[in-house]
């Protein structure tokens, strides 16, 4: 299952995947200074919407659909902001 909206800790792991071929378990987590159950969980969400994927030598690495959405990923956050700055508007419109 493929989620389009991803919790930061996700969209850092695909960003870090992004600029490079392959990363271990440790080297995906050292940034995000989360416990390891904590992280292990947010790596499982990104495995089964298909986005990364587990080699045989234990790195991970992003799938064709995961380089997809990487890439996308600036695209998306500005996307986002625009969207909240239009919600933000509209409400303080109707609020007057």
């Amino acid at each position: 299952m493929r989620r389009n909206i991803l919790h930061p800790i996700e969209e850092s792991i695909l960003y870090s995947l992004r600029h490079t071929t392959e990363a271990r378990y440790s080297q995906l987590m050292s940034p995000t200074n989360l416990a390891s159950d904590d992280f292990k969980f947010h790596l499982r969400k990104l495995v089964e919407a298909q986005y990364i994927l587990k080699t045989d030598r234990g790195t991970y690495e992003l799938t064709d659909i995961g380089k997809e959405f990487a890439n996308n990923l600036n695209k998306n956050a500005r996307c986002n902001t625009e969207a909240a700055k239009d919600i933000a508007t509209a409400s303080r419109i109707s609020n007057k």
